[in-house]
């Protein structure tokens, strides 16, 4: 029985994993790097907000107010691709 239970779950493949705020982070950051390569990330909040299907990673700076708002990028959960969708600068 045992034997039967292990080979299933080695044909199941290896689990779902989902995708957490600090991956999100990660990858929201090489977007940012990869599109704005002198984007100053040393003065700003990082905070993460779970929404639905996707990750939103605010980048977050006291001069936002003034310059149009945080810069944000989404992550996507399931094929963790990342966009800005939104870059006042």
């Amino acid at each position: 029985m045992k034997a039967a239970l292990l080979l299933l779950a080695l044909l199941a493949g290896p689990a779902h994993h989902e995708l957490t705020a600090r991956e999100a982070v990660t990858a929201a950051t090489r977007e940012i790097h990869r599109l704005r390569p002198g984007f100053d990330l040393r003065r700003r909040t990082i905070r993460t907000e779970e929404n639905g299907g996707h990750w939103s990673v605010y980048y977050e700076s006291p001069g936002d107010e003034h310059a149009g708002g945080p810069t944000i990028v989404q992550v996507d959960k399931r094929t963790r691709r990342a966009r800005i969708v939104q870059s006042p600068n």
